[in-house]
């Protein structure tokens, strides 16, 4: 099956994995800024960036090889929230209060 690389695609995709308005997916992503977290964040599903380093690890933990794809990037990815995601923190709500600070700054 083909999806799209752009937001039909992981609206797609969200909704074939259960996804629903009352229990999201949490995502996992390599950063913790710009445009794409900031859309993952308005839709209100739990965030997690992760630390290139921290995957470097995890990758090396658990590949054989230490050949790196888009495909087994994204399996690492999903892997460690899947197995550790009590060891991560998710990013916070994006309250008013915070978006003032910001503003300040």
């Amino acid at each position: 099956m083909l999806v799209c690389s752009d937001c039909c695609g992981l609206v797609f995709l969200s909704a074939e994995a259960g996804d629903e308005p009352e229990t999201p997916i949490p995502v996992d992503i390599g950063t913790d800024r710009g445009l794409p977290v900031a859309a993952l964040r308005a839709t209100g599903r739990p965030v997690y960036p992760i630390n290139p380093l921290a995957a470097s690890r995890y990758r090396a933990r658990h590949q054989l090889s230490g050949s790196k794809s888009d495909a087994t990037g994204a399996v690492l990815l999903a892997n460690i929230l899947r197995a550790d995601q009590a060891a991560h923190r998710s990013l916070p709500a994006n309250t008013e209060l915070a978006q003032g600070v910001l503003a300040r700054a």
